[in-house]
Protein backbone atom coordinates (compact mmCIF):
# COMPACT_ATOMS: atom_id res chain seq x y z
CA UNK A 1 0.00 0.00 0.00
CA UNK A 2 1.40 3.42 -0.99
CA UNK A 3 1.83 6.16 1.59
CA UNK A 4 -1.22 8.20 0.36
CA UNK A 5 -3.37 5.07 0.38
CA UNK A 6 -2.19 4.21 3.89
CA UNK A 7 -3.08 7.71 5.12
CA UNK A 8 -6.51 7.51 3.48
CA UNK A 9 -7.13 4.18 5.22
CA UNK A 10 -6.24 5.69 8.60
CA UNK A 11 -8.58 8.66 8.05
CA UNK A 12 -11.36 6.36 6.89
CA UNK A 13 -10.85 4.14 9.95
CA UNK A 14 -11.07 7.10 12.34
CA UNK A 15 -14.23 8.42 10.64
CA UNK A 16 -15.77 4.96 10.67
CA UNK A 17 -15.07 4.55 14.38
CA UNK A 18 -16.73 7.89 15.16
CA UNK A 19 -19.81 6.87 13.14
CA UNK A 20 -20.03 3.56 15.01
CA UNK A 21 -19.76 5.38 18.34
CA UNK A 22 -22.61 7.71 17.32
CA UNK A 23 -24.77 4.78 16.23
CA UNK A 24 -24.16 3.10 19.58
CA UNK A 25 -25.60 6.02 21.55
CA UNK A 26 -29.31 6.05 22.48
CA UNK A 27 -29.80 9.62 21.24
CA UNK A 28 -27.94 12.38 19.41
CA UNK A 29 -28.26 16.12 19.28
CA UNK A 30 -28.75 17.51 15.73
CA UNK A 31 -25.17 18.83 15.93
CA UNK A 32 -23.84 15.36 16.77
CA UNK A 33 -25.87 13.84 13.93
CA UNK A 34 -24.45 16.52 11.57
CA UNK A 35 -20.84 15.63 12.47
CA UNK A 36 -21.51 11.90 12.19
CA UNK A 37 -23.09 12.47 8.75
CA UNK A 38 -19.94 14.25 7.54
CA UNK A 39 -17.80 11.35 8.80
CA UNK A 40 -20.12 8.97 6.97
CA UNK A 41 -19.66 11.03 3.77
CA UNK A 42 -15.89 10.56 3.98
CA UNK A 43 -16.16 6.80 4.60
CA UNK A 44 -18.63 6.23 1.74
CA UNK A 45 -16.75 8.49 -0.68
CA UNK A 46 -13.50 6.62 -0.10
CA UNK A 47 -15.33 3.31 -0.59
CA UNK A 48 -16.49 4.68 -3.94
CA UNK A 49 -12.94 5.66 -4.84
CA UNK A 50 -11.79 2.09 -4.09
CA UNK A 51 -14.51 0.82 -6.43
CA UNK A 52 -13.32 3.16 -9.21
CA UNK A 53 -16.25 5.58 -9.03
CA UNK A 54 -15.31 9.08 -10.18
CA UNK A 55 -17.04 11.78 -8.17
CA UNK A 56 -16.88 15.59 -8.16
CA UNK A 57 -13.88 15.54 -5.80
CA UNK A 58 -10.66 14.29 -7.32
CA UNK A 59 -9.89 10.69 -6.45
CA UNK A 60 -6.42 11.69 -5.36
CA UNK A 61 -7.74 14.40 -3.01
CA UNK A 62 -6.95 14.35 0.69
CA UNK A 63 -9.86 12.62 2.49
CA UNK A 64 -10.06 15.60 4.84
CA UNK A 65 -10.66 17.77 1.75
CA UNK A 66 -13.64 15.56 0.96
CA UNK A 67 -14.98 16.33 4.44
CA UNK A 68 -14.43 20.07 3.95
CA UNK A 69 -16.23 20.03 0.61
CA UNK A 70 -19.14 18.09 2.14
CA UNK A 71 -19.33 20.51 5.07
CA UNK A 72 -19.47 23.46 2.66
CA UNK A 73 -22.25 21.83 0.67
CA UNK A 74 -24.16 21.01 3.86
CA UNK A 75 -23.80 24.57 5.17
CA UNK A 76 -25.18 26.03 1.93
CA UNK A 77 -28.11 23.61 1.83
CA UNK A 78 -29.01 24.34 5.46
CA UNK A 79 -28.86 28.08 4.90
CA UNK A 80 -31.10 27.70 1.82
CA UNK A 81 -33.76 26.39 4.25
CA UNK A 82 -33.23 29.24 6.69
CA UNK A 83 -31.41 26.92 9.11
CA UNK A 84 -27.98 27.26 10.66
CA UNK A 85 -25.01 24.91 10.19
CA UNK A 86 -24.03 25.45 13.85
CA UNK A 87 -27.51 24.65 15.24
CA UNK A 88 -29.51 22.77 12.60
CA UNK A 89 -32.99 21.43 13.17
CA UNK A 90 -33.57 17.76 12.57
CA UNK A 91 -36.00 18.50 9.71
CA UNK A 92 -33.57 20.82 7.93
CA UNK A 93 -30.72 18.36 8.44
CA UNK A 94 -32.76 15.55 6.91
CA UNK A 95 -33.48 17.52 3.75
CA UNK A 96 -29.90 18.81 3.50
CA UNK A 97 -28.27 15.37 3.74
CA UNK A 98 -30.29 14.16 0.74
CA UNK A 99 -29.17 17.21 -1.25
CA UNK A 100 -25.49 16.76 -0.31
CA UNK A 101 -25.60 13.08 -1.28
CA UNK A 102 -27.02 14.09 -4.66
CA UNK A 103 -24.38 16.77 -5.25
CA UNK A 104 -21.61 14.27 -4.43
CA UNK A 105 -23.22 11.87 -6.94
CA UNK A 106 -23.64 9.11 -4.38
CA UNK A 107 -26.19 7.50 -6.69
CA UNK A 108 -23.13 6.26 -8.63
CA UNK A 109 -21.76 4.34 -5.65
CA UNK A 110 -21.87 0.53 -5.77
CA UNK A 111 -25.29 -0.68 -4.64
CA UNK A 112 -24.01 -2.26 -1.40
CA UNK A 113 -22.07 0.89 -0.41
CA UNK A 114 -25.00 3.16 -1.29
CA UNK A 115 -27.45 0.99 0.69
CA UNK A 116 -25.24 0.96 3.78
CA UNK A 117 -24.70 4.72 3.55
CA UNK A 118 -28.43 5.44 3.29
CA UNK A 119 -29.24 3.14 6.22
CA UNK A 120 -26.57 4.69 8.46
CA UNK A 121 -27.74 8.24 7.66
CA UNK A 122 -31.34 7.21 8.35
CA UNK A 123 -30.32 5.73 11.73
CA UNK A 124 -28.38 8.86 12.65
CA UNK A 125 -31.35 11.09 11.85
CA UNK A 126 -33.68 8.82 13.82
CA UNK A 127 -31.49 9.24 16.88
CA UNK A 128 -31.46 12.99 16.32
CA UNK A 129 -35.27 12.89 16.20
CA UNK A 130 -35.37 11.23 19.60
CA UNK A 131 -33.02 13.79 21.03
CA UNK A 132 -35.11 16.65 19.63
CA UNK A 133 -38.28 15.16 21.10
CA UNK A 134 -36.55 14.70 24.44
CA UNK A 135 -35.54 18.34 24.64
CA UNK A 136 -39.02 19.42 23.53
CA UNK A 137 -40.70 17.35 26.26
CA UNK A 138 -38.19 18.51 28.87
CA UNK A 139 -38.97 22.10 27.91
CA UNK A 140 -42.73 21.52 28.16
CA UNK A 141 -42.25 19.83 31.55
CA UNK A 142 -40.35 22.88 32.74
CA UNK A 143 -43.45 25.02 32.06
CA UNK A 144 -46.02 22.54 33.38
CA UNK A 145 -47.43 21.91 36.84
CA UNK A 146 -46.13 18.33 36.62
CA UNK A 147 -42.54 19.54 36.20
CA UNK A 148 -42.65 22.03 39.08
CA UNK A 149 -40.30 20.96 41.85
CA UNK A 150 -38.26 18.76 39.50
CA UNK A 151 -34.67 19.56 38.61
CA UNK A 152 -33.47 19.47 35.02
CA UNK A 153 -31.92 16.05 35.63
CA UNK A 154 -35.18 14.73 37.07
CA UNK A 155 -37.18 16.03 34.09
CA UNK A 156 -34.76 14.24 31.75
CA UNK A 157 -35.15 11.09 33.86
CA UNK A 158 -38.95 11.30 33.62
CA UNK A 159 -38.79 11.49 29.82
CA UNK A 160 -37.12 8.05 29.80
CA UNK A 161 -40.44 6.53 30.88
CA UNK A 162 -42.57 8.35 28.29
CA UNK A 163 -43.29 7.56 24.67
CA UNK A 164 -44.45 10.13 22.12
CA UNK A 165 -47.70 9.71 20.23
CA UNK A 166 -48.65 12.06 17.40
CA UNK A 167 -52.29 12.84 16.65
CA UNK A 168 -54.28 14.56 13.92
CA UNK A 169 -57.08 17.12 14.10
CA UNK A 170 -60.34 15.56 15.29
CA UNK A 171 -58.67 12.38 16.59
CA UNK A 172 -60.08 10.87 19.78
CA UNK A 173 -57.25 10.54 22.31
CA UNK A 174 -59.34 9.26 25.21
CA UNK A 175 -62.77 7.68 25.24
CA UNK A 176 -65.08 7.66 28.22
CA UNK A 177 -65.48 4.12 29.56
CA UNK A 178 -62.22 2.79 28.07
CA UNK A 179 -59.54 1.35 30.42
CA UNK A 180 -57.61 4.02 32.35
CA UNK A 181 -54.17 2.53 31.69
CA UNK A 182 -52.13 5.64 30.83
CA UNK A 183 -51.86 9.37 31.43
CA UNK A 184 -50.72 11.97 28.91
CA UNK A 185 -48.78 15.23 28.87
CA UNK A 186 -49.80 17.50 26.00
CA UNK A 187 -46.61 18.47 24.14
CA UNK A 188 -47.92 20.14 20.97
CA UNK A 189 -51.35 21.27 19.80
CA UNK A 190 -54.57 21.63 21.79
CA UNK A 191 -57.38 19.29 22.84
CA UNK A 192 -60.82 19.60 24.40
CA UNK A 193 -62.27 17.52 27.25
CA UNK A 194 -65.92 16.53 26.81
CA UNK A 195 -68.47 14.91 29.11
CA UNK A 196 -71.89 14.09 27.66
CA UNK A 197 -71.13 16.46 24.75
CA UNK A 198 -70.43 19.30 27.19
CA UNK A 199 -67.02 20.94 26.94
CA UNK A 200 -65.27 20.82 30.31
CA UNK A 201 -61.92 22.30 29.32
CA UNK A 202 -59.51 23.16 26.52
CA UNK A 203 -55.96 21.97 27.22
CA UNK A 204 -52.71 23.41 25.87
CA UNK A 205 -49.06 22.21 25.90
CA UNK A 206 -47.99 21.46 29.47
CA UNK A 207 -51.48 20.35 30.54
CA UNK A 208 -52.14 16.75 31.58
CA UNK A 209 -55.09 14.42 31.12
CA UNK A 210 -55.80 10.75 31.85
CA UNK A 211 -55.11 11.22 35.58
CA UNK A 212 -57.78 8.63 36.44
CA UNK A 213 -55.02 6.03 35.96
CA UNK A 214 -53.97 7.05 39.48
CA UNK A 215 -57.46 6.81 40.97
CA UNK A 216 -59.88 4.07 41.97
CA UNK A 217 -61.64 4.45 38.61
CA UNK A 218 -60.84 1.65 36.18
CA UNK A 219 -62.17 3.54 33.16
CA UNK A 220 -61.86 6.99 31.58
CA UNK A 221 -64.33 9.54 32.93
CA UNK A 222 -64.44 11.83 29.86
CA UNK A 223 -63.70 12.05 26.14
CA UNK A 224 -60.67 13.96 24.82
CA UNK A 225 -60.68 15.18 21.20
CA UNK A 226 -57.88 16.93 19.30
CA UNK A 227 -58.64 20.47 18.12
CA UNK A 228 -55.54 20.43 15.90
CA UNK A 229 -52.68 18.11 15.10
CA UNK A 230 -50.01 17.72 17.75
CA UNK A 231 -48.39 15.23 20.09
CA UNK A 232 -48.58 13.85 23.61
CA UNK A 233 -46.02 12.18 25.87
CA UNK A 234 -47.65 9.04 27.26
CA UNK A 235 -46.92 7.50 30.67
CA UNK A 236 -48.35 3.97 30.62
CA UNK A 237 -48.83 1.68 33.59
CA UNK A 238 -45.88 -0.67 32.99
CA UNK A 239 -43.29 2.13 32.57
CA UNK A 240 -44.66 3.76 35.73
CA UNK A 241 -44.14 0.52 37.67
CA UNK A 242 -40.58 0.42 36.30
CA UNK A 243 -40.14 3.99 37.57
CA UNK A 244 -41.38 2.89 41.00
CA UNK A 245 -38.63 0.28 41.11
CA UNK A 246 -35.83 2.40 39.63
CA UNK A 247 -36.56 5.96 40.83
CA UNK A 248 -39.03 5.81 43.69
CA UNK A 249 -38.87 9.52 44.58
CA UNK A 250 -39.68 10.55 41.01
CA UNK A 251 -42.54 8.02 40.84
CA UNK A 252 -44.03 9.27 44.11
CA UNK A 253 -43.82 12.87 42.86
CA UNK A 254 -45.76 11.91 39.72
CA UNK A 255 -48.32 9.87 41.63
CA UNK A 256 -48.96 12.67 44.14
CA UNK A 257 -49.42 15.18 41.31
CA UNK A 258 -51.87 13.00 39.38
CA UNK A 259 -53.85 12.06 42.49
CA UNK A 260 -54.21 15.73 43.43
CA UNK A 261 -55.20 16.62 39.86
CA UNK A 262 -57.81 13.86 39.83
CA UNK A 263 -59.26 15.10 43.13
CA UNK A 264 -59.47 18.68 41.81
CA UNK A 265 -61.13 17.66 38.58
CA UNK A 266 -63.51 15.32 40.35
CA UNK A 267 -64.58 18.11 42.67
CA UNK A 268 -65.11 20.44 39.71
CA UNK A 269 -67.43 17.89 38.14
CA UNK A 270 -69.52 17.63 41.27
CA UNK A 271 -68.69 13.99 41.92
CA UNK A 272 -67.37 14.27 45.46
CA UNK A 273 -70.72 13.43 47.09
CA UNK A 274 -71.45 10.56 44.72
CA UNK A 275 -72.42 7.32 46.48
CA UNK A 276 -71.55 4.25 44.46
CA UNK A 277 -74.56 1.86 44.39
CA UNK A 278 -72.64 -0.98 42.69
CA UNK A 279 -71.77 -4.30 44.28
CA UNK A 280 -68.56 -5.65 42.82
CA UNK A 281 -66.77 -8.94 42.46
CA UNK A 282 -63.14 -8.26 43.37
CA UNK A 283 -60.36 -9.89 41.32
CA UNK A 284 -56.92 -9.90 42.97
CA UNK A 285 -53.75 -11.92 42.39
CA UNK A 286 -50.18 -11.90 43.60
CA UNK A 287 -47.57 -11.63 40.84
CA UNK A 288 -46.83 -15.35 40.65
CA UNK A 289 -50.55 -16.13 40.48
CA UNK A 290 -51.64 -13.57 37.87
CA UNK A 291 -51.41 -16.10 35.04
CA UNK A 292 -53.65 -18.50 36.97
CA UNK A 293 -56.22 -15.73 37.48
CA UNK A 294 -56.07 -14.86 33.77
CA UNK A 295 -56.79 -18.50 32.91
CA UNK A 296 -59.68 -18.59 35.40
CA UNK A 297 -61.24 -15.37 34.09
CA UNK A 298 -60.84 -16.51 30.50
CA UNK A 299 -62.63 -19.77 31.33
CA UNK A 300 -65.44 -18.03 33.25
CA UNK A 301 -65.63 -14.73 31.38
CA UNK A 302 -69.36 -14.96 30.59
CA UNK A 303 -70.23 -15.68 34.21
CA UNK A 304 -68.01 -12.91 35.58
CA UNK A 305 -69.24 -10.25 33.16
CA UNK A 306 -72.70 -10.44 34.77
CA UNK A 307 -71.27 -8.50 37.71
CA UNK A 308 -69.43 -5.19 38.09
CA UNK A 309 -65.76 -6.10 38.44
CA UNK A 310 -63.04 -4.41 40.47
CA UNK A 311 -59.32 -5.27 40.48
CA UNK A 312 -56.08 -4.10 42.03
CA UNK A 313 -52.99 -2.65 40.34
CA UNK A 314 -51.86 -4.13 37.05
CA UNK A 315 -54.21 -7.10 37.44
CA UNK A 316 -57.11 -5.18 35.88
CA UNK A 317 -55.08 -4.03 32.87
CA UNK A 318 -53.69 -7.54 32.39
CA UNK A 319 -57.16 -9.10 32.58
CA UNK A 320 -58.58 -6.66 30.06
CA UNK A 321 -55.69 -7.22 27.64
CA UNK A 322 -55.60 -11.00 27.95
CA UNK A 323 -59.31 -11.85 28.31
CA UNK A 324 -61.28 -8.85 27.08
CA UNK A 325 -63.19 -8.32 30.35
CA UNK A 326 -63.88 -4.70 31.28
CA UNK A 327 -63.59 -3.49 34.84
CA UNK A 328 -66.04 -1.12 36.41
CA UNK A 329 -63.52 0.09 38.96
CA UNK A 330 -59.84 -0.17 39.82
CA UNK A 331 -57.79 0.38 42.98
CA UNK A 332 -54.05 0.53 43.60
CA UNK A 333 -51.89 -2.56 43.85
CA UNK A 334 -51.88 -4.44 47.14
CA UNK A 335 -48.60 -3.05 48.56
CA UNK A 336 -49.83 0.49 47.82
CA UNK A 337 -53.15 0.06 49.65
CA UNK A 338 -55.31 -1.81 47.13
CA UNK A 339 -56.29 -4.56 49.58
CA UNK A 340 -57.31 -1.92 52.11
CA UNK A 341 -59.38 -0.15 49.45
CA UNK A 342 -61.28 -3.36 48.69
CA UNK A 343 -61.73 -3.86 52.44
CA UNK A 344 -63.22 -0.37 52.70
CA UNK A 345 -65.73 -1.26 49.99
CA UNK A 346 -66.65 -4.41 51.90
CA UNK A 347 -67.52 -2.28 54.93
CA UNK A 348 -69.78 -0.04 52.83
CA UNK A 349 -71.64 -2.96 51.27
CA UNK A 350 -70.10 -2.61 47.80
CA UNK A 351 -68.53 -6.07 47.49
CA UNK A 352 -70.42 -9.25 46.52
CA UNK A 353 -67.44 -11.58 46.55
CA UNK A 354 -63.64 -11.65 46.57
CA UNK A 355 -61.51 -13.87 44.32
CA UNK A 356 -57.93 -13.50 45.56
CA UNK A 357 -55.39 -15.90 44.07
CA UNK A 358 -52.73 -15.68 46.76
CA UNK A 359 -49.16 -16.94 46.50
CA UNK A 360 -48.78 -19.16 49.59
CA UNK A 361 -45.04 -19.75 49.05
CA UNK A 362 -43.80 -16.17 49.23
CA UNK A 363 -43.55 -13.50 51.91
CA UNK A 364 -45.43 -10.26 51.27
CA UNK A 365 -44.65 -6.80 52.69
CA UNK A 366 -48.38 -6.10 53.04
CA UNK A 367 -49.20 -9.40 54.78
CA UNK A 368 -51.19 -7.55 57.46
CA UNK A 369 -53.43 -6.01 54.76
CA UNK A 370 -54.04 -9.44 53.22
CA UNK A 371 -55.06 -10.87 56.58
CA UNK A 372 -57.26 -7.85 57.27
CA UNK A 373 -59.07 -8.33 53.97
CA UNK A 374 -59.86 -11.94 54.85
CA UNK A 375 -61.03 -10.89 58.31
CA UNK A 376 -63.44 -8.32 56.84
CA UNK A 377 -64.87 -10.98 54.53
CA UNK A 378 -65.59 -13.06 57.62
CA UNK A 379 -67.09 -10.11 59.49
CA UNK A 380 -69.49 -9.21 56.67
CA UNK A 381 -69.99 -12.78 55.43
CA UNK A 382 -68.51 -12.11 51.99
CA UNK A 383 -67.53 -15.24 50.00
CA UNK A 384 -63.74 -15.30 49.74
CA UNK A 385 -61.91 -17.58 47.27
CA UNK A 386 -58.15 -18.12 47.16
CA UNK A 387 -57.84 -20.65 44.31
CA UNK A 388 -59.65 -21.88 41.23
CA UNK A 389 -61.81 -24.47 42.99
CA UNK A 390 -63.10 -22.10 45.66
CA UNK A 391 -63.51 -19.35 43.05
CA UNK A 392 -65.89 -21.61 41.11
CA UNK A 393 -67.79 -22.19 44.35
CA UNK A 394 -68.08 -18.39 44.84
CA UNK A 395 -69.54 -17.99 41.34
CA UNK A 396 -71.98 -20.85 41.99
CA UNK A 397 -73.05 -19.11 45.21
CA UNK A 398 -73.54 -15.72 43.53
CA UNK A 399 -75.61 -17.27 40.74
CA UNK A 400 -78.15 -18.49 43.28
CA UNK A 401 -79.42 -14.92 43.36
CA UNK A 402 -79.60 -11.89 45.68
CA UNK A 403 -81.66 -13.72 48.28
CA UNK A 404 -78.63 -15.86 49.06
CA UNK A 405 -76.11 -12.99 49.07
CA UNK A 406 -77.00 -11.66 52.51
CA UNK A 407 -76.01 -13.77 55.52
CA UNK A 408 -76.21 -12.71 59.15
CA UNK A 409 -73.11 -12.85 61.33
CA UNK A 410 -74.10 -13.35 64.98
CA UNK A 411 -70.70 -12.07 66.14
CA UNK A 412 -71.21 -8.84 64.19
CA UNK A 413 -74.74 -8.42 65.53
CA UNK A 414 -73.47 -8.91 69.10
CA UNK A 415 -70.65 -6.39 68.54
CA UNK A 416 -72.98 -3.75 67.11
CA UNK A 417 -75.40 -4.27 69.99
CA UNK A 418 -72.57 -3.81 72.50
CA UNK A 419 -71.42 -0.64 70.76
CA UNK A 420 -74.96 0.67 70.82
CA UNK A 421 -75.14 0.03 74.57
CA UNK A 422 -71.87 1.96 75.07
CA UNK A 423 -73.30 4.93 73.20
CA UNK A 424 -76.51 4.86 75.20
CA UNK A 425 -74.57 4.69 78.45
CA UNK A 426 -72.31 7.58 77.48
CA UNK A 427 -75.34 9.56 76.41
Amino acid sequence: MSEPDDERAKVQSRCLQRVKTSLGRPALTPQEARDAFLDCIVVSYLEGVKAGVKGPVDAEADPLEVGRVAAGLLRRRLEDQGASFESPTREALSAATDAVDAELQFAMLPEAVRGTHEQVVSDLLAKATHSTETELIVGVLGRSELGKGLSGIERHSLVRYLHVRRFSEGEELSQRGSPADSTMLLVEGSVQVLLNDQKLAVLDPGDVFGESMFSEDATRSADVLALEEGSVAVLALNPFEAMLAEDNDLALHCRSFFEALYARNREKRGLVSYQDPSRYVALIAHNEMKSALVDFVRAHRTRLQRYPLIATGTTGTLLHRETGVTLSRKVKSGPLGGDQAVGSLISTGNILGVIFFRDPLAAHPHHADIEALGRLCDVYQIPFATNGSTAEAVLDHLERGPAHHERANPALEKYEAAQGAVLRKDG
